[in-house]
């Protein structure tokens, strides 16, 4: 695994910082190192910021053809807009792989995927526990708090970071997986 950088297409003094996980690498030490790069620089740069949430996303690959895929986070201010001059962080890797399935249904095919990223997220939420990552959030939560907020199909929700379960997920993701669950 290994940090670039990579220019802002907007603001070309504007870096963000990439994790390069190669495909014979599992995720999980990936998803702890992410962590302390991203917390570490929330706390370097709360003095001249205001974020008060972090948004993540993933952008899983959907076609053999396609690029590879990615989770892709930023620190948002109190409108939950991105917060200006502040990098953005990117972890790609072809873990994010969910390709599409050939004769399947759309409706199967969403659920599919809001599965494969909530399972994502859960392998997030637990690199929180990791020994070099724990006392850089307690310092963060020092700082101010810092809520986590993750896209699903229709929306966001709180990944509730340090706790067991996620936030509860936007109405139409709910009804999609109970969907499922009926048939």
């Amino acid at each position: 695994m290994e940090w670039i950088s990579e220019c802002d297409a907007r603001n070309g003094m504007l870096m963000h910082h990439v994790l390069m996980l190669s495909s014979a690498r599992a995720i999980e030490p990936a998803y702890a190192e992410f962590w302390k790069r991203v917390l570490a620089d929330g706390c370097a740069h709360a003095e001249t910021t205001s974020w008060t949430s972090l948004g993540v996303e993933i952008f899983e690959r959907q076609s053999a053809m396609g690029g590879q895929g990615f989770m892709h986070v930023k620190f948002r201010d109190g409108q939950r807009k991105p917060c200006r001059g502040v990098s953005q962080y990117f972890l790609r890797s072809d873990a994010f792989t969910c390709l599409d399935v050939r004769g399947e249904d759309r409706m199967a095919a969403r659920r599919r995927q809001l599965r494969f990223i909530l399972d994502h997220y859960a392998l997030l939420k637990q690199a929180v526990g990791a020994p070099q990552v724990r006392p850089l959030l307690d310092r963060i939560d020092g700082i101010r708090p810092l809520t986590v907020d993750a896209a699903a199909s229709y929306g966001w929700f709180d990944l509730q970071i340090g706790q067991e379960s996620f936030g509860p997920l936007p109405a139409e993701d709910q009804a999609m997986l109970a969907l499922k669950a009926a048939a």
